[in-house]
């Protein structure tokens, strides 16, 4: 199993923040295919994979400093 901070798991968390970024632009384009008339099972459905997505996002930043830095969200500073 890869340990944080190696090659290899720097190569798997890249590439999971890859997918996360994949499943936003999905779930951003499917999000615009939504109108009034959509059902309470179809806006419930994307909250739950916005939720999920959510999730992999917290993830994802929680392991960033391992990856990138203990200082690596001070670069984000003026960044909106």
């Amino acid at each position: 199993m890869p340990t944080m901070g190696s090659p290899w798991g720097s190569a798997m968390w890249m590439a999971r923040a890859l997918r996360v970024e994949e499943a936003q632009v999905v779930l951003s384009l499917d999000a615009r295919k939504i109108d009034a008339r959509a059902t309470e099972t179809q806006r419930l459905n994307l909250s739950r994979r916005h939720d999920r997505l959510q999730s992999q996002i917290n993830s994802l930043v929680q392991t960033a400093a391992t990856f990138l830095g203990p200082d690596w969200d001070s670069r984000l500073d003026g960044i909106h």
